[in-house]
C-alpha cells in the first residue's frame, strides 16, 4: 500500500502509522483515516460532509467529533489551529491539505521508536535560545546510559520562568534522537497526589499505544500505586512475602519494585524519565525520589527533574535531595541563570528596545523577556497576560479566567461540563487562547496554561466569591463525569473543600471526600498526604457530631503517627480523647487513649500523662464488659492496654505497679495464646525495668524471648526482642552472642526495612567500635547515626552523638575542645541528669576539682538519688569518676554501695549508645580511693580479665592502668612499671592518647 511524504512527515497506509522527525506519532484509527483522506486529496477542498461520509460511512457522527479528530490529526503533524501549516480550515466549508505530497516506496525496516509524550513534544516546539553549556551537561549524562551504568540524574534548578521545563523538553528531544524511550510525569500545583509523576509514567509505559515486547508486564507490587487498579488501596502486594512487615518496610518494597521495573523497561533501550515541577511534589513522591537516588545498582535509566530553588517554593527536603546528588556518578545539578544579552535579544526579537534596560528589568529570565512590551519595553507578567487577553473577545477572556480555577492543566470534558458549555464551542475558544499563547494544547482534549505564572495572573482576576462558585461547578462536573473513579478523587475532594469555604451546606460532603482521599493516600503508604487531607477535613467538620469529629481526629492522629510526626499526633489524639468523651462509644475512647500513649512515649519522657487516659480507658472497658455490652474489638483493645499501661508505669518510675502490670499482661498473653503479645510484653518490661535492675532477673526472660523468636509475627516486636537480647549480651559481657545477634538484627532489619531500627543498630555498631578502642570507626559511625536521626521525624540524635563524642574526645585527650559545648548544654538543660554529672567529670579531669564538687552539690545533698532507668549506670560512672578525682571518700563509699550489686556486668548507656566495660573497674577505683588496696586489686583484676576477654583494648588498658597504680601503692614498683609500659604501647598503637599520656606520667 502507498506511503506519502511531506516535509519531515510520512504517512504509512500499510502499517497505519504517522512518522515525524522524532519517530512514530500516536494516532487513533479514525484520526488516521481523516488524515489519510485529506493527504490523498492533495490541496483540494474537502467538505465536512464529504469527510464524514468517507471516513465514517453511514455511521452518524457529530460535527464536534470531526473537529476533535482534525485537532488530533494536526497534533500528529506538529500543527495547530493557529498555524495551520498542514491542515487549513476553510470556514463554513471544510478543509484543505496544504503541503506538497510525494508518493514514496515503503522502507524495508522500521526502528522500534515510540513518540515523545505530548507534553514534551509541545514543549520542544517553543522557541529555544542559548543554554548550550547546560545542554551539554545534560547530554553527558544521557550519553552514559548503559545497562551497566548507574541511574543518571539531571537536576534543572531555577526561579519561575527561567526555562527549566523548556530545557527539559530539549533534553528529552535529544534523548529521543539517541533512541531512548522517553516518558513524562508532572506534579500538580493545587493537589498533592501520592506518587503522581510515577503513576503517570507507569500509565504511559503500559498504554496500548506504547506497549511492545520491550516493556515488561507491570509487577503485582506496583498495582497498589494505580488508583484505577482493582488491587489499588489494599497495600498488600509490596510485602506479601514478608509477613509482619510494617508501613516503612512495605513502602521500601514498593519503592524497590518501582526501581526494578524501570530498570527492566530500559533493558532493550535506554529510558529517560522527565519529572516536572518537583517543588510541588507530594512528600511520598520525594521519598520515592530519595530512594531511587540513594539506591545502588545499574540501569540504562536517566531521570531529568525540574524544580524551583527560590522562595517561597524552595524546600529543605528538595535541597537535601540535591545535596545528596552532588558528586554522584552520572549526575549533574544545573542551576539556570538568566540568558545573556545576545540570547535575550534573539528571544525578544523586537527592534528599537533598550536591551540594557530590558536586561536590568528581566535579568535574562526567558518568561519575563517574552513579557516585554514590544513598544514601551516595560516588563510585567500580568500586563503581558492582559495584553494577550486583549486580543481575544470578552467572552473568551472570561472563560480563561474561570478555567484558571480548574488547574494548571485541565481536560476539555471537565472544562465544558463545569462551564455548562458545548464541547465544540468551548474548543474553538480554547484554540484561540492557544493562538494567543495563553494555553498549550498538550494532548487529546487536554490543555495547559503556558506557565504557572500566567495561570496565577488570570486567577488573581477572579474574585473569591466567584472563584468559590466555580470550584462548586468543577466539583459537580467531576462527580457527574467520573462517579466513584478513584483517579479523580483528589481533585474532587480539593474542589469540594474549596467550594465549601462559602457554601457551609457542602461541608459534610467535603469532609467525606477528603476522608476518602486520605484513606486512599494511606493505602499507598502516603501518610503525610493523608494527614494533610484529614487536617483540612477537620477544619470543615465543626457542624458534625462529636463521634464523627472524634473519629476524624483519631484517623488524623494515626496518619501523623504513621508519618513519624509523633509530637503533633500526641496533641491530636488528646483532642480525640476529649471529643470521644462526649460519646457513648467505648471502643473509640479506648483507641484514642492507646493512640495517645503510642505517639507520646519516648525515652526520657515520663508516662504519667498517658496513665491518666489509659486508666480511664481500662475503667470504661471493664464497665462495658460488666454491663454485658459486647465489643467486637475487645481482645485487641485489652492487649493494647496491657502493653501501653506497662510501658507508661515503667517510664513513670512506678516500679512496683509496673511489676504487677507485667504479671497481668503476661497472663493475658498466655490466655490469648499470643507469642507476639508475650514477646512485646517481655520486651517492654526488660527494656524499661529489668535490664537496668538485675541481669540475673533478666536472664530467664531473655531465654524466653529466644524461644518465642520464630513465632513472632510483628516485625517491630521481632526487632525489639532482638535488641533486648543484644543489650543483655552486652551487659553480661557475652561478646560472641552479642555479635551473633547483631548480625541477626542486620538481617531482620533488611527484611523489615525500618529506618528507626537501622538507627538503633548503627548506634550499637558505634558502641562496639568505641568499646574495642577503635575511635576513628566509632566517630564515623556516630556521624552516620546523626545523619540517620535527621531522617527520622521527632528523633533527636544529638544527645547520643554528643555523649559519644565527649567520650571519644576524652580518649583522644582533647577534652578541652568540648568543654565550652558541654557548659552550654548544661546551662540550657535545667540540671539534666546526664550532662550535669558529665560536666562535673570534665571539670575534675581538667583540674577544676572544687568547681566539679560545686556542680554536684544538689545531687550529693539528695544522697545521690538518680532515676533508675536506662541512663542510671552511666550517671553512676560519671559520678564515680568525678568523686575519685575530687577525693570525696564519703561519696565514694556511698557510690560503691550503689554499684556493688552490678559487679560482673558491663555498664551500657541507654539503648546501646556506649559501653564502659566492667562495673568492677569503677568499684576498684572507688575502693582504691577509700584505701582498700586488696579489694581494689581483686576488683580491678576481674575488670581487666572481663574487658580483655571482650576484646576491649580501651577498657582493658584502663583497668590495667588503675591496677598499676594499686600495685605501686602496694610497693610493687617493677610490676607497676611493667603494666604501665604495656598500657603505653597498646595505647599508642591504637591512638588512645589519654591513656598513653597517663601511662607516660606513671612511668616518669
Amino acid at each position: 500500500m502507498p506511503q506519502y511524504r511531506f516535509g519531515d512527515f510520512r504517512v504509512d497506509t500499510d502499517t497505519v502509522e504517522v512518522w515525524g522527525p522524532d519517530g512514530p506519532r500516536d494516532v487513533e484509527p479514525q484520526v488516521f483515516g481523516v488524515l489519510q483522506y485529506l493527504v490523498e486529496q492533495g490541496d483540494r477542498l474537502v467538505t465536512k460532509t464529504e469527510l464524514l461520509e468517507s471516513v465514517w460511512g453511514n455511521t452518524f457522527v457529530s460535527e464536534s467529533a470531526l473537529t476533535t479528530r482534525i485537532k488530533q490529526a494536526r497534533r500528529a503533524l506538529d500543527d495547530d489551529g493557529s498555524r495551520q501549516w498542514a491542515i487549513r480550515t476553510v470556514h463554513g466549508r471544510g478543509y484543505r491539505f496544504v503541503p506538497t505530497v510525494e508518493l514514496v516506496p515503503a522502507p524495508s525496516s522500521t526502528p522500534p521508536v515510540t513518540s515523545l509524550p505530548d507534553e514534551l513534544r509541545m514543549g520542544s516546539r517553543r522557541r529555544f535560545c542559548g543554554r548550550e553549556p547546560e545542554l551539554e551537561l545534560g547530554e553527558v549524562v544521557l550519553a552514559g546510559a548503559t545497562p551497566d551504568s548507574p541511574v543518571g540524574w539531571v537536576w534543572l534548578l531555577g526561579e519561575p520562568g527561567i526555562g527549566k521545563s523548556r530545557l527539559a523538553a530539549e533534553l528529552a528531544a535529544r534523548a529521543h534522537a539517541r533512541g531512548h524511550r522517553v516518558v513524562f510525569g508532572r506534579n500538580s500545583e493545587d493537589l498533592r497526589v501520592p506518587y503522581q509523576p510515577f503513576v503517570e509514567v507507569i500509565g504511559q509505559l503500559t498504554a496500548p499505544a506504547q506497549t511492545d515486547d520491550e516493556v515488561p508486564d507491570l509487577p503485582p507490587e506496583l498495582l497498589t500505586l494505580l488508583p484505577t487498579s482493582p488491587a489499588a488501596g489494599r497495600g498488600e502486594p509490596a510485602a506479601a512475602d514478608n509477613p509482619g512487615v510494617g508501613d516503612e518496610g512495605r513502602r521500601f518494597h514498593l519503592f524497590e519494585a518501582v526501581a526494578r521495573w524501570l530498570g527492566s523497561c530500559a533493558l532493550a533501550r535506554p529510558l529517560t524519565v522527565v519529572v516536572d515541577d518537583v517543588h510541588w511534589a507530594a512528600e511520598s513522591t520525594l521519598q520515592l525520589l530519595a530512594h531511587l537516588q540513594q539506591r545502588p545498582g545499574d540501569a540504562a535509566v536517566t531521570i531529568v527533574l525540574t524544580a524551583r530553588d527560590t522562595a517561597p517554593d524552595a524546600s529543605d527536603r528538595i535541597a537535601d535531595l540535591i545535596a545528596r546528588a552532588q558528586g554522584r556518578p552520572r549526575t549533574t545539578v544545573v542551576p539556570l541563570a538568566g540568558l545573556d544579552a545576545a540570547d535575550a535579544a534573539d528571544l525578544v526579537a523586537a527592534e528599537g528596545l533598550d536591551m540594557a534596560e530590558v536586561m536590568r528589568q528581566t535579568a535574562g529570565n526567558p518568561l519575563f523577556l517574552q513579557a516585554v512590551d514590544p513598544v514601551a519595553g516595560a516588563v510585567h507578567i500580568e500586563g503581558a497576560v492582559r495584553r494577550r487577553l486583549a486580543t481575544l473577545p470578552v467572552d473568551i477572556q472570561d472563560t480563561l479566567r474561570m478555567l484558571s480555577v480548574l488547574g494548571l492543566e485541565f481536560e476539555l470534558t471537565v472544562a465544558a461540563a463545569a462551564q455548562q458549555r458545548d464541547e465544540l464551542d468551548l474548543l474553538e475558544e480554547l484554540e484561540s487562547a492557544v493562538a494567543a499563547r495563553l494555553l498549550e494544547d498538550i494532548g487529546v482534549d487536554r490543555f495547559r496554561f503556558t506557565h504557572a505564572l500566567v495561570r496565577s495572573a488570570l486567577r488573581e482576576q477572579v474574585g473569591s466569591a466567584r472563584r468559590s462558585r466555580m470550584h462548586r461547578r468543577i466539583a459537580d462536573a467531576l462527580g457527574e463525569l467520573f462517579p466513584g473513579d478513584p483517579a479523580h478523587l483528589p481533585e474532587l475532594a480539593f474542589h469540594t473543600a474549596e467550594a465549601s469555604q462559602v457554601d457551609a451546606a457542602l461541608r459534610p460532603v467535603a469532609v467525606d471526600r477528603l476522608r476518602r482521599a486520605a484513606a486512599a493516600a494511606s493505602d499507598r503508604f502516603s501518610f503525610e498526604e493523608s494527614a494533610d487531607l484529614l487536617r483540612r477535613a477537620r477544619g470543615l467538620a465543626d457542624g458534625l457530631d462529636d463521634a464523627s469529629r472524634a473519629r476524624l481526629a483519631l484517623d488524623h492522629g494515626a496518619a501523623e503517627s504513621r508519618a513519624g510526626r509523633n509530637m503533633p499526633a500526641t496533641r491530636i489524639f488528646e483532642e480525640a480523647i476529649t471529643l470521644a468523651a462526649g460519646t457513648g462509644d467505648v471502643a473509640l475512647r479506648v483507641e484514642a487513649a492507646l493512640g495517645y500513649e503510642n505517639a507520646r512515649w519516648r525515652p526520657g519522657l515520663a508516662g504519667d500523662g498517658s496513665l491518666v487516659h489509659l486508666d480511664e480507658a481500662v475503667a470504661l472497658l471493664d464497665g462495658a464488659t460488666a454491663s454485658g455490652r459486647s465489643l467486637p474489638t475487645e481482645t485487641d483493645l485489652r492487649a493494647g492496654l496491657a502493653v501501653a499501661r506497662l510501658r507508661a508505669l515503667a517510664m513513670s518510675g512506678r516500679r512496683d505497679e509496673a511489676d504487677t502490670a507485667f504479671r497481668q499482661a503476661r497472663e493475658l498473653a498466655s490466655s490469648l495464646d499470643s507469642p507476639t503479645l508475650e514477646a512485646n510484653v517481655l520486651s517492654v518490661y526488660l527494656g524499661h525495668v529489668v535490664l537496668h535492675r538485675s541481669a540475673a532477673e533478666a536472664r530467664p526472660m531473655i531465654e524466653r524471648l529466644a524461644e518465642l523468636e520464630p513465632l513472632i509475627t510483628d516485625g517491630d516486636v521481632a526487632l525489639h526482642s532482638l535488641h533486648d537480647r543484644i543489650m543483655f549480651a552486652t551487659i553480661t559481657g557475652d561478646v560472641a552472642e552479642c555479635r551473633r545477634l547483631v548480625a541477626l538484627m542486620g538481617d531482620a532489619q533488611l527484611r523489615y526495612r525500618s529506618s528507626f531500627w537501622e538507627f538503633v543498630r548503627t548506634n550499637q555498631e558505634a558502641m562496639e567500635a568505641f568499646y574495642r578502642g577503635d575511635l576513628a570507626t566509632s566517630e564515623r559511625l556516630s556521624e552516620h547515626c546523626l545523619d540517620l536521626a535527621r531522617g527520622l521525624p521527632d528523633e533527636d540524635g544529638t544527645g547520643a552523638y554528643g555523649l559519644r563524642m565527649f567520650l571519644i574526645r576524652r580518649e583522644q585527650d582533647r577534652l578541652g575542645a568540648v568543654a565550652p559545648m558541654i557548659r552550654t548544654v548544661v546551662a540550657g538543660s535545667g540540671g539534666d541528669a546526664v550532662w550535669t554529672p558529665g560536666l562535673a567529670w570534665l571539670l575534675a579531669e581538667t583540674g577544676a576539682a572544687e568547681e566539679a564538687a560545686e556542680v554536684l552539690g544538689d545531687l550529693k545533698a539528695s544522697g545521690w538519688r538518680v532515676p533508675i532507668d536506662a541512663m542510671w549506670s552511666t550517671v553512676m560512672v560519671f559520678l564515680a569518676e568525678t568523686m575519685v578525682r575530687v577525693g570525696d571518700r564519703d561519696a565514694c563509699a556511698l557510690l560503691r554501695g550503689k554499684l556493688s550489686g552490678h559487679a560482673g556486668t558491663n555498664v551500657v548507656t541507654g539503648s546501646g549508645q556506649l559501653c564502659f566495660g566492667r562495673v568492677d573497674r569503677y568499684l576498684g577505683m572507688l575502693s582504691f580511693t577509700l584505701g582498700e588496696l586488696a579489694l581494689a586489686e581483686r576488683q580491678l583484676g576481674e575488670a581487666l580479665e572481663g574487658d580483655a576477654a571482650g576484646g576491649s583494648v580501651l577498657w582493658a588498658n584502663e583497668s590495667r592502668w588503675w591496677l598499676s597504680r594499686v600495685r605501686r601503692a602496694q610497693g610493687h614498683e617493677a610490676e607497676a612499671d611493667a603494666m604501665a609500659r604495656v598500657v603505653a604501647g597498646e595505647a599508642r598503637a591504637h591512638g588512645l592518647a589519654r591513656l598513653a599520656r597517663l601511662a607516660a606520667e606513671e612511668l616518669a
